[in-house]
């Protein structure tokens, strides 16, 4: 089960993974517990992503299939993935490549409703640091501010608050980063591209 979604490389065996006794330590979350398929890249134009994004993930889509949407804020471009295409691709793998092509940030997840999370953390060649959860037990996650601080100051955020859901943690720290419209499912994502909520946004289809 852990494999379909954590499927990069662990922490070296010598990393404490919670006992089952300990693993339950917050109570429900706020944020709504779907399927959310995201990647958030910094200081990416969208006219800049659309090629790389052609060579990624696009590589794995059906021909003429909806499969993108691709929006861009002050500071962050969020590309929200199709589902099908998510589940097919190398999704995290990708995402390191992107941050390494790019030079940059990319901050990709997959969501499972009330499943798990599998959030990854790169810049450039590096991936700094991974959330995982799956079920109640929490794999992974990030504990110091101080790896966010060339982007913002994330001090309310981080460490996660005792009793706060992973699932709120995640989004509120985007939110600190100044990532709007992260907890967004495809669908929701597709219908604000096709009511032309968003200014410039794009559909890439296969």
């Amino acid at each position: 089960m852990l494999k379909r979604w954590f499927g990069r490389a662990q922490k070296p065996a010598t990393a404490a993974i919670p006992t089952a006794s300990a693993a339950v330590a917050w109570g429900p979350p706020q944020t709504p517990y779907r399927d959310y398929f995201n990647v958030h890249l910094y200081a990416v134009a969208i006219g800049d992503l659309e090629p790389a994004l052609r060579r990624t993930y696009l590589a794995g889509a059906v021909p003429a299939t909806p499969a993108l949407v691709l929006v861009s804020g002050d500071a962050w471009t969020s590309a929200y993935v199709e589902p099908g295409l998510a589940r097919r691709v190398g999704f995290n793998r990708l995402a390191s490549e992107l941050a390494h092509a790019l030079d940059t940030w990319v901050i990709a997840y997959r969501i499972y409703a009330e499943e798990g999370m599998d959030v990854h953390y790169f810049q450039g060649a590096a991936h700094l640091d991974r959330l995982a959860l799956s079920g109640d037990t929490l794999l992974d996650e990030p504990l110091t501010p101080e790896l966010f601080a060339p982007l913002a100051d994330v001090t309310a955020c981080l460490p996660r608050p005792q009793g706060q859901h992973p699932l709120d943690c995640h989004f509120r720290l985007l939110a600190a980063l100044g990532i709007v419209d992260a907890a967004l499912t495809w669908a929701e994502a597709l219908a604000r591209h096709q009511a032309g909520a968003w200014a410039g946004s794009r559909l890439l289809s296969g």
